[in-house]
């Protein structure tokens, strides 16, 4: 489960501190061996972060692997995503063998799809209500707008809809791949502006969170058993050590982990997130507490900030970013044992750059150490790590084998980053979410517009690794 959602994501924000706004500049991976233009190498890692000799990247890609998600079973709807100016994709759900995104016009039926390759999409949408006594000529609207989404497998998962202009939530639960829809109880997002997120282990246990964005009272979280059957409320984060706010992943019914994914760019200040260390209960929320692994030997004395770690059955794997002056890095920690235990996986070097801005009407700003690159999971052996370099171009590295080898590229089709000097974080080209299926499948959502003002976000999809990256809106 990532982010709460919303329609711009907002990366971060600018931050204010001792008269300067601080903003990222970029992070360019640099490996042992980069190709020069577009080219492309394959770098092992040690564990203590030197790189083994680089060999080329072959010209023959794997196919990304789908033989743990059975197929979803064949819908009677086919069709490709509509491109209309007046419509958004937003992606809900991304797994190894499954993709789920919502089409929202903005007059019209949010419209949920799902595709095990990029290609071919069915519509999967649960019933939904249309409204009724609008006037003469005008479109038919209907009452859900589909907001989250969490699969097991191709064919079991949950679809979240908020209901109408209340702050209720409605749940769907399929077992046959969208072809037919239970309906289950829903919740709430607390708020106008708040919002609700799902997760689901497996077919019995999942969470659902509520974000109550602009209210005074609690966030909440909720538990089942029996697959959304019934739901029972969890014990409150607030008052049992730990930050309400921070999305919860659990491993298991007893392990939970609430942090936010290294996906947003943030300044090196202790105030900002994500944080030091990762929260973590045992015990099924009853207490939360801090929890840190030991930095790779090399590393002892740069300063951590903890991602939020993805399971896969008892396997786990955390992205942790340490910075030493201009140089980040990025490891990889596995739990074989539902996050209770963990070890030094993959190690992978990049360099950074944060800007500080000084006061508006300076135009020297300074360099300062810290920056984070983007990362997703995809697997416990599958890795992405894109980087922003000073000039706003994007290199990806990914691995699947576990940090061995690292096959990276300069990135084509995504926005250019493009740093503010007006006293303020411009978040244009910035990447506000990045999740992966496979080594070769992936998708990002950039922030587009040259203002705060007019900004949107736009999701771009790969299917070669990170090389090239286009719009997730296939035209009819």
């Amino acid at each position: 489960m990532g982010m709460p959602p919303s329609r711009v994501e907002r990366p971060f924000a600018s931050v204010r501190l001792r008269g300067r706004v601080v903003v990222l500049l970029g992070t360019v991976l640099s490996l042992a061996v980069i190709a020069a233009g577009c080219g492309s190498t394959s770098v092992g890692v040690r564990s203590d972060g030197s790189a083994t000799s680089p060999t080329q990247r072959s010209s023959v890609e794997q196919p990304a692997s789908t033989s743990s998600v059975p197929p979803a079973a064949s819908s009677t709807t086919t069709s490709t995503l509509p491109s209309n100016a007046d419509s958004s994709i937003h992606p809900l759900f991304l797994a190894p063998g499954v993709g789920i995104v919502a089409d929202d016009p903005n007059i019209g039926c949010s419209t949920v799809y799902w595709t095990a390759d990029f290609v071919h999409w069915q519509d999967i949408s649960p019933p939904n209500p249309v409204l009724t006594g609008l006037p003469a000529g005008v479109p038919v609207q209907c009452i859900y707008i589909w907001t989250s989404a969490s699969f097991v497998s191709a064919n079991d998962g949950w679809i979240l809809g908020r209901d109408g202009g209340s702050t209720d939530t409605v749940l769907f639960h399929t077992l046959n791949g969208g072809k037919s829809w239970n309906k289950e109880p829903g919740g709430a997002t607390g708020s106008n502006g708040g919002s609700e997120v799902i997760g689901f282990a497996d077919l019995s246990f999942g969470w659902r969170q509520q974000f109550a964005t602009g209210a005074n009272g609690p966030d909440s979280l909720e538990l089942t058993t029996n697959g959304g059957t019934t739901w029972s409320a969890a014990p409150s984060i607030a008052t049992h050590g730990g930050d309400q706010n921070l999305p919860v992943v659990f491993a298991n019914p007893t392990v939970a982990f609430a942090a936010k994914p290294l996906t947003y760019v943030y300044a090196m200040f202790p105030d900002d997130n994500p944080a030091p260390w990762i929260w973590r209960t045992t015990d099924g929320g009853n207490h939360w507490s801090h929890f840190t692994v030991p930095a790779p030997p090399t590393l002892a004395g740069a300063t951590a900030f903890y991602g939020q770690p993805r399971f896969f059955g008892q396997a786990g794997v955390l992205p942790v970013a340490f910075t030493n002056r201009s140089a980040t890095w990025v490891a990889f920690y596995r739990s074989s044992d539902s996050g209770i235990t963990w070890q030094l996986q993959a190690l992978l070097r990049t360099h950074s750059d944060l800007l500080a801005l000084p006061d508006v009407g300076s135009t020297a700003p300074t360099h300062l150490a810290g920056a984070f690159p983007v990362v997703a999971v995809a697997a416990p052996s599958t890795f992405w790590v894109i980087g922003t370099s000073t000039t706003g171009a994007r290199t990806v590295s990914v691995t699947n084998d576990g940090g061995a080898t690292w096959k990276s590229d300069i990135a084509a089709g995504i926005p250019t980053y493009k740093p503010s000097v007006q006293g303020y974080a411009s978040q244009e080209g910035s990447v506000s979410l990045l999740q992966a299926a496979s080594p070769d499948r992936a998708w990002i959502q950039v922030i587009e517009g040259s203002s705060i003002d007019s900004q949107s976000a736009v999701l771009l999809s790969t299917q070669d690794g990170g090389r090239t990256w286009t719009p997730l809106q296939p035209s009819p």
